[in-house]
This record gives C-alpha cells, structure tokens and sequence, in this order.
C-alpha cells in the first residue's frame, strides 16, 4: 500500500508544485473553486470522475486537459478575489482533492455503504496523527519527507478494520487513496487560508 500511495501523491504533488508563486495577503473565498463549470469544462470533470482510474492516475495524473480547466478556474478566482499566486496554486491542489475524491468514490471497489463507514472511520480518527503520517506525501516542503513509521501505517491500516470493510489488498489501496484524497483538501483549505 505504501508504494502505491507513495506514487499516487508524488504524481498529484509533481504536477501542482509546478504552479508555485510568491506569497500575498491571507486569501479567502475558496469556495469559488468548487461554482459550477461551464458545459465543456463540466464535460472534462465528468469524464475524468466517470473514467477514474487509480493505477493510471497515479502514473499519468489527471492529464492536460482537466490541469487546464483547473488552472482556469485557479486563475478565474485569483482575478476576482485577488489571491496570490501561491493562493491559487493552494486552491488547485484543494480542488484536486475533491476530483480524486470524487472519482475514486465513482469507481469504488467496495458500496457506497461501506464508503460511508470508511468515511466514519476516518472522521473519528486523530487528524493530526493522520497528517503527520500522510502529510509527506502530501506537501513534502510543510510535513517533511519522513516515511510513515511502523506505528502508523500500523494506525492507517486500523482505519480499514475499524470500518468492517473485508481487508483486501484492493480495498487497502482504495482506503488510501480515499483518505489521502480527504487529507489533500484538509491541509490545502488550512494553507490556502493563510496566502
């Protein structure tokens, strides 16, 4: 689970980091990433969520075409409330987040059951030990590059027993997507706050 976890956020974190700016005034209106898309643009968005593929993203991310209506929305909303550049880039990645989220529930390997139990799970775990643990994967330049110790992949992986969902390599790596996802947002809505 590690090395495929591993994979998926270096992919997401090597396309973002790319977008990288200089800092300004605390941003706000983060929401304005999530209005809805123009047809094509929605067009994009749905095919990428219908179309999900964890193994596939983790080598190619989401592409060209969704990175462009990311960075249009990005830049769209930047225009309006002023934010930094390293504001929108925050936004970006929050925004990819909520797709990967989206897409993996699309195309779960377990019921919407028991994304919700995992879903229960999570929210009754320790964010903070769940950060430290994920957060190199997910802003390596904030969290660190350390490698989640023993304890706590022994603690990520309570996570999916705790849910009752059947322990299966697929489910594990469903699991650590889905909450890599989740995290991605948590700590780019706490960043983007403070550009």
């Amino acid at each position: 689970m590690r090395g495929k976890r591993t994979t998926l956020l270096a992919a997401m974190s090597a396309a973002a980091f790319a977008l990288t700016g200089t800092s300004a005034a605390a941003a706000d209106n983060l929401d304005c990433m999530s209005r809805p898309f123009e047809a094509g643009d929605q067009e994009v968005v749905d095919g990428f969520v219908r179309d999900f593929d964890l193994v596939e993203w983790s080598v190619t991310g989401g592409g060209e075409v969704l990175a462009d209506v990311m960075n249009a929305r990005a830049d769209m909303c930047a225009i309006e409330f002023g934010w930094s550049d390293e504001a929108g880039t925050d936004a970006f990645l929050w925004l990819i987040g909520g797709f990967l989220e989206q897409g993996l529930k699309a195309n779960a390997p377990i019921s919407a059951e028991e994304i919700g139990r995992l879903e229960a799970s999570f929210a009754a775990a320790d964010e903070a030990r769940l950060l430290r643990s994920m957060g190199p994967q997910i802003d390596p330049d904030f969290y660190g590059t350390a490698e989640p110790s023993d304890d706590d992949l022994i603690y990520l992986g309570g996570l999916l027993e705790n849910s009752g969902v059947a322990a299966t390599d697929e489910n594990a790596t469903f699991t650590g997507a889905l909450l890599a996802a989740r995290l991605t947002r948590i700590h780019w809505a706490r960043v983007f706050a403070k550009n």
